[in-house]
């Protein structure tokens, strides 16, 4: 599309078409379809059971209120069948095959963006069908005569109210006219969305995706709170309401065992998403993107830099480019025949960039240059172009094979592979945060985590370590007034809690560090550990309750209540109520 668009001077002009399947799986005739797995070669067992899954389906319509008799039809889909889209796409490959057929005998030609990229004629998905090809009767008269086969054949009907024609700009109007009577479907300015994204972006992207910004705020504003995890509420903004951002955003989405809560950016997320495109793109020549994109922009690989050196690049190029430069200090190259390794700016020594001597002032050398004849490091010849210390790494490091290709690979995978999970947390560990690591690797983290049962306690744990409980300081401080303190109370009712340990309280140590001893603690029991840290929880929960009953419902504080509500029982079973008025008998 961004080359159809480009495509404003010439006399060769070029056409993108997107074809709706009118009622696309209820028109799926049975005899094509057991006549398409018999040229698939489908054995007749199996054909036979598809017969009976597609054949077997009673209906019933409703007249007047009144159900009707039971009828069977005589083509179609079952639509939620698991089956049916693979039935479909089998169907869909016969117009395919009938493209490329056409493409390959000459009669339609597909958008091809550089001289030595492949020809593009069509991209199906199930139902979704973008066929693009230049311009011309000839090519339109063999695509309508195509539609009409296929039509014929398998049942189906182009919908041609939702079908239209987009023509590059230098197509002229009566020229555009008179090829969209030949399959008679209307012309169109906008390409608009194809599997729900659009793909025909004007210069101001942010206009195309509006709608879809309006569309998930109308859905989280429909959403019911109490369907909601806590995450969704840390930095809610509500205009009928004020609200109390208790933690920052970059907190929260650092990984569990870093102490935040693992909560996905969209930013990163989608960087991370674009690096892996630019990873199939490397390590998949043979694939098709691979093999459209590459003799494009040839000139920005194998690693794209922040802007792309190809003149008005694609936003789908543009995005990866970007990528690809904020994970480029986490790619590293394993030596092979040196082609595509600049031996003087790319990371290969140990995924870092060798320090050149100052006095070495020539061009990049070549790889052979630094070996000798029987393949090993010339020494005198690294110690020449490279720094002591460095010329030293180079030289323990295994000698590369000239007969492979140069390899990259990611440093934080123990396979060397890319996963967007990776990519995403590579991310954040570049990013600053309010808390000194040091901090964070003292906390036990995997433990608290790790604990089977309901989210509710190791999250009560995490709020208090982050000081964001609803205190009666952390209150104060944000202007809001409370005549009752919780941390208080937690460490007295601790003293006295039913786990036969006797707590002696340090004031000279933090909260969070008095967790993290205990937790510790109970982890490393050897008898019975996980039940006496999850009691450990249990307490702590309780007492959070005990205080917000105290304080919000003015009850009285009852030992005995906290101590059953500490006790674990019922296979900790926790219910998901946190009033003692409403539930007397709450089971942890």
């Amino acid at each position: 599309m961004h080359y159809l668009n480009k495509t404003k001077k010439g006399t060769v002009s070029y056409a993108a078409l997107k074809l709706d399947m009118h009622k696309a799986f209820d028109r799926v005739s049975w005899p094509f379809l057991i006549v398409v797995l018999k040229k698939f070669g489908f054995p007749i067992f199996w054909q036979n059971i598809i017969w009976e899954c597609i054949s077997t389906v009673t209906y019933n319509i409703l007249i007047n209120g009144e159900p009707s008799a039971t009828f069977r039809p005589s083509c179609g889909l079952r639509q939620g069948d698991p089956l049916s889209p693979y039935l479909f796409i089998l169907c869909m490959e016969i117009l395919s095959s009938q493209l490329r057929a056409a493409a390959k005998a000459g009669s339609i030609h597909g958008i091809k963006i550089s001289r030595y990229a492949p020809h593009i004629t069509h991209l199906f998905y199930v139902d979704d069908v973008f066929i693009c090809c230049k311009a011309t009767p000839g090519s339109f008269e063999v695509l309508r005569d195509l539609f009409r086969f296929f039509e014929l054949a398998s049942g189906q009907m182009i919908n041609l109210d939702k079908s239209f024609i987009k023509f590059s700009p230098n197509a002229p109007p009566d020229f555009k006219s008179h090829m969209a009577s030949i399959l008679k479907i209307k012309t169109s300015t906008c390409f608009g969305n194809y599997l729900g994204v659009p793909v025909d972006l004007p210069s101001k992207k942010s206009v195309v995706f509006q709608p879809l910004v309006d569309k998930m705020t109308t859905r989280i504003i429909a959403w019911s709170s109490l369907h909601l995890s806590q995450p969704s509420f840390w930095w809610r903004k509500d205009i009928r309401h004020r609200s109390i951002h208790w933690l920052s955003r970059d907190s929260l989405q650092l990984p569990r065992e870093n102490g935040g809560l693992d909560v996905k950016s969209v930013s990163l997320l989608s960087q991370a998403s674009l690096m892996k495109n630019f990873w199939r793109i490397h390590h998949q020549p043979s694939g098709l993107l691979a093999k459209f994109m590459i003799p494009k922009y040839k000139k920005d690989l194998p690693i794209p830099a922040l802007r792309s050196k190809v003149f008005h690049p694609s936003f789908l190029w543009a995005g990866l480019c970007r990528a690809a430069s904020a994970f480029s200090p986490a790619l590293s190259w394993k030596l092979g025949n040196g082609v595509s390794v600049d031996l003087l700016r790319s990371r290969w020594i140990n995924g870092n960039i060798p320090s050149v001597r100052p006095s070495f002032s020539a061009a990049s050398p070549v790889l052979s240059t630094l070996l000798t004849s029987s393949g090993n490091w010339n020494h005198s010849a690294v110690f020449h172009v490279f720094e002591s210390p460095c010329a030293k790494i180079i030289i323990s490091m295994e000698p590369p094979h000239i007969d492979i290709d140069d390899f990259l690979y990611w440093k934080f995978t123990k396979d060397g592979v890319y996963t967007v999970r990776s990519g995403n947390s590579f991310l954040l560990s570049r990013q600053s945060f309010s808390y000194s690591p040091s901090f964070y690797s003292l906390f036990p983290w995997k433990v608290l985590w790790g604990i089977q049962c309901s989210p509710k306690l190791p999250l009560l744990v995490w709020r208090i370590v982050h000081n964001i409980l609803p205190s009666l300081d952390n209150l104060s401080l944000r202007g809001i007034q409370i005549i009752y303190s919780a941390l208080v109370l937690l460490l007295d009712m601790l003293l006295s809690s039913a786990l036969g340990l006797n707590f002696v309280a340090n004031l000279a140590v933090s909260l969070q560090r008095w967790l993290a001893d205990h937790i510790v603690y109970f982890h490393r029991l050897k008898d019975n550990s996980d039940c006496c840290l999850l009691h450990f929880l249990c307490v702590i929960k309780a007492i959070w309750m005990v205080r917000n009953s105290v304080v919000f419902e003015d009850c009285n504080v009852n030992p005995v209540q906290i101590l059953y509500l500490s006790t674990p029982r019922d296979q900790f079973i926790i219910s998901t109520s946190d009033s003692l008025t409403a539930a007397p008998f709450v089971h942890f």
